[in-house]
């Protein structure tokens, strides 16, 4: 008698492949040297949870899969070849060709298509399509790089990578294809070709360089490879590129071809700069925002051995004329390979106060070394040109004049006020006994107690949770009363805030919707008051209020601020990040960058003008009127001499 040998195998194929019609599977085996010459093979069915299963809607198909893409490859290699390589069920609707929705979980699906049929998908939420523009094709594509790889697998095999976007796709006849178009369907025959153009060229401006691309980027790779090698790669619509007689260069016109000598080097001007630093080279036009680029420049260009540390000297011409950099008339003062001379810069000293003591410093570095090492070691530093030193009785210690000789005596603190400093800035403190420490953020004071005190505290992940100690007390971090109220080893007790205590609150009349999170409220406005709410993200730098300019900060305060209709607006904060400022009091012509602009305002208009803050949330500037400051051109005439500025930053 044969013995046999049961083995169960697992449906899980490997293969599959379809000759005239039949599918054959090919079962890998792993069983090697395990079958006596013989024995026999007896496979008995496993029953298999059809828990989640994926079903093949095709005719005289039983597979099913465990999971939508083995099923979405199972199709693509049995039954349509040209199915989506990308299903995404989130945005997609799978349809027979007479509209019955495929629902590839369900086992009803099963021999709804015929071997022949297509399976037909409609996208929802309106996302950006790419389709086919060839007749009798219904392909369509998330992204248009996909597109193009249909395009060479199934119509058109030369069809070329259409990575640039300065390049355009037409038919025989001359019409653009828009592939993001569903207008553009049926537009081929199949066979036609698609012909591809070059809607933007740019040319090499040097001589005897007969150089042209599709792409700027590929043009300033081949003049700083080939020409000049300090051609910037960035393309700013603000920038302007000269030759060194001030004649434009336009890349794009065929007419820019040898504008340029070999040796020529481009200009390049930035129509928001404000150089301040310029070379005194003759015949040089460079200029800088920053001086240490202008050494580098001096170094690599025109005098090698110019110092690296010129702090304290003042440089020369050889007939001893000054130069200063600062000033456009420096220009052309020196001729090209002229050295300069470098003459030590007459310094103020710097006079000890303490009594007794003689010592005069030419350095404020060196002052306050000396003043730490021999009379008090808990010195500030002395640096800043915007601190007010005092002494303990509140007299201003005037460094720089002798007059300030013997006013401390020996262990007394100089002590030094920031007229800019923002001085109501929140702190969070430790609540442990014998720790002194405290911080502008609350998450970290969180890691702080982590590391230090309680390691087993979690990760916060309540907006603002309430916090107490395992007698039920609730520590109030952001109060200095919370101090040493916890022993060494003592837990912090980590609750949620109840609805009564929430801190966000809609803004229109008669509703008392109210929330810990303020996104619970945008969306509240959205779906209850139908009011298109833009999203404004993370951004710093915008906010949201009334028409006529007033923030809605969805605290206690704008309860039955808006009347039920509405709209809320986005208030963008200036753009002053990048470009010119410009000064909003009347009869002020000032225009700098923005910080700059800021200490002007301090120092001519409003003395008690705050900054910008080491990290505020948002900083919308209104004026006397409630009417917003972008600092501007059209802010400029706004502000009366003598009025505030007012400054609204609050956290979302």
């Amino acid at each position: 008698m044969t013995a046999i040998t049961r083995f169960l195998i697992h449906p899980v194929i490997n293969s599959v492949s379809r000759r005239q019609g039949v599918t054959v599977f090919s079962l890998q085996m792993y069983c090697q040297n395990m079958l006596k010459r013989n024995e026999s093979i007896v496979i008995e069915k496993v029953e298999v949870d059809n828990k989640d299963r994926y079903y093949c809607p095709y005719q005289q198909c039983e597979r099913d899969y465990s999971g939508s893409p083995n099923l979405y490859s199972h199709i693509r290699e049995c039954h349509d070849a040209g199915y989506d390589p990308f299903p995404t069920k989130r945005w997609k609707v799978f349809k027979t060709p007479k509209g019955e929705v495929i629902n590839f979980k369900s086992e009803t699906c099963r021999n709804m298509l015929m071997q022949s049929e297509v399976i037909t998908v409609e996208y929802l939420k309106g996302k950006v399509r790419f389709y086919c523009p060839y007749e009798g094709c219904v392909r369509t594509f998330h992204n248009c790089r996909l597109l193009y790889c249909h395009i060479r697998d199934v119509h058109y095999e030369d069809y070329p990578s259409l990575n640039s976007g300065q390049r355009v796709s037409k038919a025989p006849n001359g019409d653009i294809l828009h592939f993001d178009d569903e207008n553009c369907r049926n537009v081929l025959k199949n066979g036609d070709t698609i012909i591809v153009e070059i809607s933007e060229c740019f040319f090499c401006p040097y001589q005897k360089c007969n150089y042209s691309c599709d792409s700027y980027t590929t043009l300033s790779n081949h003049i700083r490879k080939s020409h000049y090698a300090e051609f910037p790669c960035i393309r700013s619509s603000t920038r302007r590129c000269k030759t060194s007689d001030g004649k434009e260069i336009n890349f794009n016109s065929e007419s820019c071809r040898d504008m340029l000598k070999p040796d020529d080097v481009i200009i390049i001007e930035d129509l928001n700069r404000i150089d301040n630093f310029y070379c005194p080279y003759e015949g040089c036009l460079n200029s800088y925002v920053v001086i240490s680029n202008l050494y580098v420049h001096i170094r690599r260009e025109h005098y090698p051995d110019f110092p690296k540390l010129i702090q304290g000297r003042v440089p020369k011409t050889s007939h001893g004329d000054v130069i200063d950099w600062k000033s456009e008339g420096c220009r052309n003062m020196l001729k090209l390979g002229e050295k300069m001379v470098f003459d030590a810069e007459e310094c103020e000293l710097s006079y000890c106060p303490y009594k007794g003591c003689s010592v005069n410093c030419k350095s404020r570095i060196s002052f306050v070394k000396h003043i730490r090492k021999y009379h008090c070691t808990d010195c500030p530093g002395l640096t800043s040109a915007t601190r007010i030193y005092k002494t303990p009785n509140g007299d201003i210690l005037e460094l720089d004049k002798e007059s300030c000789r013997d006013t401390l005596d020996h262990g007394d603190t100089i002590i030094a006020e920031d007229p800019n400093k923002i001085t109501d800035r929140k702190y969070f403190y430790c609540p442990y006994q014998g720790c002194v420490f405290k911080l502008t953020e609350r998450s970290k004071i969180y890691v702080h107690i982590r590391k230090n005190h309680y390691s087993e505290l979690g990760k916060i992940v309540i907006p603002r949770p309430l916090c107490k100690t395992e007698q039920g007390d609730t520590l109030h971090l952001d109060s200095e009363s919370c101090r040493n109220m916890l022993n060494s080893g003592d837990k912090i007790l980590i609750e949620p805030i109840n609805s009564e205590e929430a801190r966000n609150f809609c803004p229109y009349k008669g509703c008392s919707k109210k929330s810990v999170q303020v996104g619970s409220i945008y969306e509240h406005i959205r779906r209850m008051h139908k009011q298109h709410l833009p999203k404004i993200g993370n951004c710093r730098r915008s906010a949201y209020g009334t028409a006529q300019g007033k923030i809605v900060t969805f605290d206690e305060e704008c309860r039955d601020l808006l009347e039920e209709g509405e709209k809320l607006t986005v208030l963008r904060a200036p753009a002053i990040n990048s470009g010119v400022s410009y000064c909003p009091y009347e009869g002020c012509s000032v225009s700098t960058n923005y910080r700059h602009l800021f200490g002007h305002i301090r120092n001519k208009h409003d003395r008690e003008f705050r900054k910008l803050g080491p990290n505020p949330s948002i900083s919308i500037y209104t004026g006397p009127l409630g009417n917003l400051i972008l600092f501007d051109e059209s802010s400029r005439g706004t502000v009366k001499e003598g009025e505030r500025i007012t400054v609204n930053d609050f956290r979302r």
